[in-house]
């Protein structure tokens, strides 16, 4: 009984005399806390006081390369913290901050915080002028924050371009010709972790061999599906132009649908197809969102180590081939809506 009030989970909690005297005849502790421990925080920490922050981007995007379907995206956004401080009921005050270089700044919406959050506000602080493009939106909170790694919120954002426009055509049965454009955003961290495109190519026979001609990168075919191309495109794109191509035809194998075991996407047939492509951006977030390490406030007062880290990534990202049918979703007329 006495270990289990005193050192729950294996950490010492609490060592008054008095309430182990009470804990040992059963009987209930005269000592009265100056503030009580939550149930939710059995064990304190103790060592050095640390904050980290990681802020994780991700964008949904199709592209369509059609006059009657226009290009489709989001951005949405997790910040992860982990805070090691010492005391009872620590709180932490910081701001994240979204900064654009284009002339309206980018907002962060439809914010959801952890139940520790006591306090979240935004304000729109500066204006665009003609002197200066830069426009910067502050979203201040205010936490309680829990032992262990916790998602401090959610996030999405409106308003950010695309990072990369893709254009994707192919035409062909038993071998295809293939061309794929790439642009990369000014806007955009020329700087990737990783940046490659897969082309799967459903209802086909394995691919036996094809031509290649491209501008930057290397073209292979996949370890795990004989029937996906692989570009690799590199870690940067063209410092002058950002832009990249590849251009190729492939020879498929014979198809046989009763042995193969592949998965067969059932839209894709005939020249129904998209390249998928993937991306990491270190250090880089589509809005600017980030943490102003300098705004940060711990109370009770302490030294603390902040660290920050930043990263965006795609989630989905397709290409659909401008010769042949997308899958759209349909917007019922504004009549039947209301």
């Amino acid at each position: 009984m006495y270990l289990n009030h005193a050192a729950p989970f294996g950490s010492i909690k609490d060592c008054n005399p008095d309430t182990v005297k009470a804990a040992i005849n059963s009987k209930p502790s005269t000592q009265v806390s100056a503030q009580k421990q939550p149930a939710w925080k059995p064990v304190l920490y103790k060592g050095k006081s640390s904050l980290y922050f990681a802020i994780t981007e991700q964008i949904r995007a199709v592209q369509y390369d059609s006059p009657k379907s226009q290009d489709v995206w989001e951005v949405f956004g997790t910040v992860a913290c982990m805070a090691e401080l010492e005391g009872l009921m620590p709180q932490v005050d910081v701001t994240l901050t979204s900064a654009n270089a284009a002339m309206s700044a980018v907002p962060l919406d439809h914010q959801v915080t952890h139940p520790c959050v006591r306090e979240a506000d935004s304000d729109i602080l500066g204006s665009p002028s003609l002197d200066t493009k830069e426009s910067l939106t502050h979203r201040r909170v205010r936490f309680t924050p829990p032992l262990g790694m916790f998602m401090l919120c959610h996030y999405t954002a409106s308003g950010p371009e695309l990072p990369i426009q893709g254009f994707y055509q192919m035409r062909g049965e038993t071998s295809v010709d293939i061309l794929v454009q790439l642009k990369l955003s000014d806007k955009v961290k020329n700087s990737f972790t990783h940046c490659f495109v897969q082309l799967p190519f459903y209802h086909r026979g394995p691919i036996i061999n094809f031509e290649q001609s491209t501008s930057q990168g290397s073209l292979n075919v996949s370890q795990n599906d004989s029937r996906v191309l692989v570009w690799n495109i590199g870690q940067k794109f063209p410092s002058k132009t950002l832009e990249v191509s590849l251009k190729t035809t492939v020879y498929f194998g014979e198809y046989s649908p009763k042995t193969s075991s592949a998965y067969e996407d059932p839209f894709c047939v005939g020249q129904n197809a998209y390249a998928q492509l993937y991306f990491k951006i270190a250090e880089f977030t589509h809005t600017g969102c980030c943490i102003d390490t300098k705004s940060v406030q711990v109370l009770p007062n302490v030294k603390c180590k902040i660290t920050t880290v930043r990263e965006y990534v795609t989630s989905d990202f397709k290409i659909w081939n401008s010769h042949g049918d997308a899958q759209v979703t349909f917007s019922p007329p504004k009549q039947l809506s209301r």
